[in-house]
């Protein structure tokens, strides 16, 4: 009977060991978020990351609870700190030293919300590690220490924001460039056929007129465009400009439709009705 009493206080001993081994870190809940803002929304200076940490000591009382915030690619503002703590009547002491937060205790069930600011060093990648967090502390009897990181997401930087915009004007400035040599083939497609009716008398009326009907095409063309690039423009007025000259000489040209100029000699008199 002694035997068996040993045995099983050998088997209670073994298990309450085994108890008291077992890593309290996963009592311990820790997370984090960030925000990169962008607009410039907060308050604060400049674009800024706010971060958030919670810690909830989870079904065990945590002591000595110590976390060195370490800056990675951001700058903490050590004026930005900010703590709150949950049952409001929970009477932890917490102090901040030089990036460096102090907990004398967390009973169990009880939460710590750590804010502050993070300057990012650049904002080219599209994801940083703005703060590296080293957390040590006291649970079971146990000293558990852990490393946890903070990411954030930069895509809605101003420099992403820019690249973004680069690209989309170059893909614009292609389309534009590619609508406007689509329209100089049709152009010089149109020029092709009009020039298969034309013959050698190319200073006639008929022909005149011809050029003016392709110039205003082309030109009604031209200004239907929406949002025409730099090339568009200077083919338009390109285009005005040749229209007005052949207006211009077409003014002071007295042309039939025959392509012919009928000239008469002052100096010839003029016939009477001659007898023979």
């Amino acid at each position: 009977m002694l035997k068996l009493h040993k045995i099983q206080g050998g088997l209670i001993l073994g298990l309450l060991l085994l108890f008291l081994c077992i890593p309290a870190s996963a009592a311990i809940d820790l997370t984090s978020s960030s925000v990169f803002d962008s607009g410039g929304l907060t308050p604060a200076f400049g674009e800024e990351i706010q971060t958030t940490i919670i810690i909830k000591s989870g079904p065990h009382d945590v002591e000595d609870l110590k976390i060195v915030f370490l800056e990675m690619d951001g700058l903490i503002d050590p004026l930005s700190f900010g703590k709150s703590l949950f049952p409001i009547e929970t009477q932890a002491n917490i102090t901040l030293d030089n990036n460096v937060l102090f907990c004398d205790h967390l009973k169990a069930g009880e939460e710590l919300t750590i804010t502050f600011h993070v300057y990012p060093k650049s904002t080219q990648k599209s994801m940083i590690t703005p703060v590296q967090m080293q957390i040590s502390y006291i649970q079971l009897g146990q000293k558990i220490s852990e490393q946890k990181t903070v990411t954030t997401a930069m895509d809605q930087s101003a420099w992403h924001t820019l690249q973004t915009t680069r690209t989309s004007t170059n893909n614009t400035g292609i389309l534009l460039i590619l609508a406007a040599l689509g329209i100089a083939i049709v152009i010089i497609l149109i020029l092709i056929v009009k020039m298969k009716d034309m013959n050698v008398q190319d200073t006639s009326k008929k022909i005149v007129s011809r050029d003016v009907s392709i110039l205003k095409e082309i030109k009604s063309r031209l200004d239907g465009i929406e949002n025409p690039s730099t090339s568009i423009i200077e083919l338009q007025h390109y285009v005005k400009s040749e229209l007005d000259k052949i207006m211009n000489n077409k003014i002071g040209t007295d042309l039939p439709e025959d392509g012919s100029r009928k000239i008469e000699n002052p100096d010839k008199p003029k016939k009477t009705g001659d007898k023979f």
